[in-house]
């Protein structure tokens, strides 16, 4: 079955009420399902429950990590737990290193290198960090590069590498809905697209980069895990200016 279907799983669906509220995407059709980004860790049982209000969650066959930020990563492992093979994690071979573990998260690596000399805020985010990574680490199935076309849940999902707020960053796009999926590439700031703030881009240029190829695709939807769906053009100049 071709039709399907695009759900944000936001803190309506998760049922959170409190500051860290994060944005993963379904798509899905009779057959299958595909999630996009994980949340953080200790969320699992609300991201699945989410999940089940469109689809039996052994449905769901394919996890696209679009990069590896703890949020993005946080319970792809416990799917894999539970659902085994029956389930594919997917991401770019840069992003798989530090999803799996074998090499360090950067924002923990960051901060490591500086721990001594941390504030009290820097501190809490390090130890969360420290704590909640190994809890995540996960193989990844399926490297995918940028230029690939997924045929999952009946879409034709395209690959589109956007590096900068990480090495191996990617977005996801959706041309028959004009819909892309930003990991965190860009964020919906009350229905104002921004981009994510130098401080917590690996590479700040290279983000501004990654933002003009978006000017090359046809987007009337944009799902930001930060802020949720944008409906309209993305202002791609403007946003780069800022």
């Amino acid at each position: 079955m071709n039709n399907y279907k695009i759900e944000v799983l936001n803190e309506d669906t998760l049922g959170i009420k409190e500051a860290r509220v994060v944005n993963p995407v379904l798509i899905y059709n009779e057959e299958e399902a595909v999630l996009v980004d994980t949340d953080y860790p200790g969320r699992f049982e609300g991201l699945k429950k989410s999940i089940e209000k469109y689809i039996d969650i052994n449905k769901l066959k394919t996890i696209i990590i679009t990069h590896h930020d703890i949020d993005h990563v946080g319970s792809a492992r416990e799917f894999k737990e539970l659902l085994g093979d029956k389930v594919k994690i997917l991401a770019t071979e840069i992003e798989a290193k530090y999803i799996s573990g074998k090499t360090t998260p950067i924002k923990l690596d960051n901060l490591e290198k500086v721990k001594d000399s941390l504030n009290e805020m820097q501190k809490s985010f390090y130890e969360m960090l420290k704590v909640g990574f190994p809890r995540s680490y996960v193989d990844v199935d399926k490297i995918i590069n940028s230029g690939d076309v997924l045929n999952l849940a009946g879409a034709k999902i395209e690959v589109v590498g956007t590096p900068g707020h990480t090495p191996g960053h990617i977005c996801l796009y959706i041309a028959k809905d004009k819909a892309l999926i930003t990991g965190d590439t860009l964020m919906n700031n009350a229905q104002k697209l921004d981009i994510v703030s130098d401080m917590y881009n690996n590479d700040p240029k290279e983000a501004r980069e990654s933002l003009k190829k978006l000017k090359e695709l046809d987007i009337e939807k944009v799902y930001c895990y930060h802020g949720g769906l944008y409906i309209g053009k993305p202002h791609i100049d403007e946003i780069v200016a800022k």
